[in-house]
């Protein structure tokens, strides 16, 4: 029989060489693990742990880098990464976790990049959104990040008059989208216009939002549309940040946008909800599409 020091003894080592419960995962877990590259010590990185956030066929879109797939991919990823902004240090201001009509989970979350430019050591501060969609268990299929990666890692000798300007204009390109076509921000009956609604998209663009399944095409998305309109007696919406970013391989526009939206209805208590969606604009030849 064990002493009673043996067995303090003995309890003490075994609390020290328990390991340390789970941190269960969730949206405002998974964003962070993200944005700061599998580590909250701005002084390191974790790769192995940021790719461990996806799933075996996991894919990462994200500014300034290659899009990336598989483990090893994703690891050369956050490398490159972490290698532009040392040390890193990003935040959170906003998570929105959902249930996408087919149960798959989806988040948003408004979020800075906030560091050290490796090379010329000086400050890093940028505007990013990101949205993933991931499996039951907070696995990440797909990621897609907004930002202007030339705040973070600027080509040398560029000044601002040399920025990208988009040959659309994003925030005209929201605000059309988040109103519904309509000419004012405030929405009465029959204001909407869900035939320009519709044509903001391609021939085979898809609109992907909770609580309804993809519609693509003229047709299903003017239904959407008017099926939507029809609900609410007065819809008001206004866009609070718009990122338009380049893609890695500067041939597509991407703009992440965060948004305001209220809605009454007769006989109900109005609505107010945060969106953070993100559109996947292309063009050729000064001429754009949406979707």
């Amino acid at each position: 029989m064990l002493s009673m020091s043996s067995a303090v003894v003995l309890a003490i080592a075994i609390a020290l060489v328990a390991p340390a419960a789970a941190v269960p995962m969730n949206s405002t877990t998974l964003a962070n693990l993200f944005i700061n590259l599998g580590n909250q010590n701005p002084t390191a990185s974790d790769c192995k742990t940021y790719a461990s956030l996806f799933l075996p066929t996991g894919e990462l879109h994200s500014p300034g880098i290659p899009d990336a797939s598989g483990t090893d991919a994703l690891m050369s990823a956050c490398k490159e990464s972490f290698s532009k902004v040392d040390p890193l240090l990003s935040f959170q201001e906003l998570n929105i976790p959902v249930m996408s009509w087919n149960t798959e989970k989806r988040a948003a979350f408004r979020w800075t990049i906030n560091g050290v430019r490796a090379k010329d050591g000086s400050t890093v501060s940028a505007d990013a959104i990101t949205g993933v969609l991931a499996d039951s268990n907070w696995k990440i299929q797909k990621a897609w990040s907004f930002y202007d990666d030339q705040e973070i890692d600027p080509p040398t000798g560029m000044t601002e008059a040399d920025r990208f300007v988009p040959p659309f204009d994003p925030t005209q390109l929201v605000h059309d989208y988040i109103t519904l076509g309509a000419p004012n921000k405030g929405s009465k009956g029959t204001t909407f216009d869900c035939t320009k609604w519709a044509q903001l998209f391609t021939v085979n663009g898809t609109n992907n939002e909770p609580g309804f399944p993809p519609n693509m095409g003229l047709t299903k998305l003017e239904k959407l549309c008017n099926t939507r309109a029809a609900v609410w007696d007065l819809y008001t919406a206004s866009a609070q940040l718009v990122l338009p970013v380049m893609a890695w391989n500067t041939n597509k526009r991407v703009v992440g946008f965060e948004s305001l939206i209220t809605q009454c209805r007769r006989d109900h208590p109005c609505m107010m909800s945060i969106l953070v969606p993100e559109l996947f604009a292309y063009w050729t030849n000064h001429t754009h599409t949406h979707t």
